[in-house]
């Protein structure tokens, strides 16, 4: 796993090797795998990313982004 962090130690990127069967002949194998997080925000004691993507294949011609999110609220329960 490699993590890109800013000085403010903000995770800016997370890249690894994931099990998948996104391969040329549809087997499992390990798949390179990035999350991005373009933000940050503070709900109660809590910083968190708070509008993130990932993507398969990053830094290649394969990569394609298949999930996005933005989190407006969180709600803490004891």
């Amino acid at each position: 796993m490699t993590m890109r962090l800013e000085s403010d130690g903000l995770l800016r990127e997370l890249r690894l090797q994931r099990w998948s069967d996104l391969t040329d002949e549809g087997k499992y194998a390990w798949v390179p795998f990035a999350a991005h997080t373009e933000e940050e925000r503070t709900f109660g004691d809590y910083t968190v990313p708070s509008r993130l993507h990932a993507s398969w294949w990053p830094g290649t011609d394969r990569e394609f982004e298949f999930f996005r999110a933005m989190v407006d609220t969180i709600h803490y329960s004891s």
